[in-house]
């Protein structure tokens, strides 16, 4: 990680609201569920399920290597962080930041991806999960309370 200097002025915080709720992506329905309270300096786990026209997608693909590619902001933008999801809905004992150390997901799994991460501090984050099916990057997101 390092820090970038873009343009001389700067930008108010963004002005989030907390909000897990499905989200619909075309004929996709995206749902995430933490497996417990999400607290500061805690390991969180999530459970994200797809489903299209309403049935529970069975054959979703690798992207990039992983079940899901999820990126974490804060609220002021000066946190960021890249997590590997794995296949089906036992989340990570730890998170797995840019994990090398990561299994290769099947050729076909679904309908859910889970991954883990340590939230820093309090506050409202960004989540965004891309993930793969019928060779098409969809891409959700929420806006995850922290305790």
């Amino acid at each position: 990680r390092f820090d970038m200097k873009v343009g001389s002025g700067s930008s108010p915080a963004a002005h989030l609201i907390a909000d897990m709720s499905p989200k619909r992506i075309g004929n996709y329905t995206v749902t995430i569920a933490p497996g417990g309270q999400v607290k500061a300096g805690a390991l969180s786990r999530f459970v994200v399920t797809v489903e299209r026209n309403g049935k529970p997608v069975t054959d979703l693909q690798p992207y990039l290597a992983a079940a899901s590619h999820v990126v974490v902001l804060d609220e002021s933008a000066g946190g960021f962080s890249h997590v590997h999801a794995v296949a089906g809905d036992m989340p990570p004992a730890d998170n797995m930041e840019a994990s090398d150390t990561m299994s290769a997901p099947p050729a076909s799994f679904g309908p859910s991806f889970s991954f883990s991460h340590r939230f820093e501090k309090p506050g409202l984050y960004k989540v965004w999960s891309q993930f793969s099916h019928n060779e098409q990057v969809q891409t959700a997101s929420w806006v995850v309370d922290v305790r």
